[in-house]
């Protein structure tokens, strides 16, 4: 992750553990109503599984969280506010399995502070 400087330019990079490996997709949104951007990622090679990476508020993130992608190599991610309840949810594309698969409808307790 490479932060912006003030100056038209950017902060050495910084790297974040996905949580799996091929990770291959990210996405950013508020995952529990802090107001502070999270970053969801795609990790085709470990179990197809999705992590949440929660903004720790100072620039970073928190130690990734699985869970499950919904089908077999996870290879896209989308959000959306797709139940129109207010907070954003997940969508995954499943390149092995050729489906989509949602990792949840509204984001479980775990993610909101």
């Amino acid at each position: 992750m490479l932060l912006g400087n003030g100056a038209g330019g950017f902060a050495e990079a910084a790297t974040y553990p996905s949580g799996g490996a091929g990770a291959n997709a990210v996405a950013a949104a508020d995952f529990n109503g802090d107001g502070k951007p999270d970053l969801a990622v795609t990790n085709s090679g470990s179990d197809n599984r999705v992590s949440v990476l929660l903004n720790n508020g100072a620039g970073g993130f928190l130690a990734a969280a699985p869970y499950p992608g919904g089908g077999t190599v996870t290879w896209a991610i989308a959000v959306a506010d797709f139940n129109d309840d207010g907070k954003m949810d997940l969508v995954v594309a499943n390149g092995g399995s050729d489906t989509v698969g949602s990792c949840w409808v509204t984001a479980p307790e775990d993610l909101r502070r």
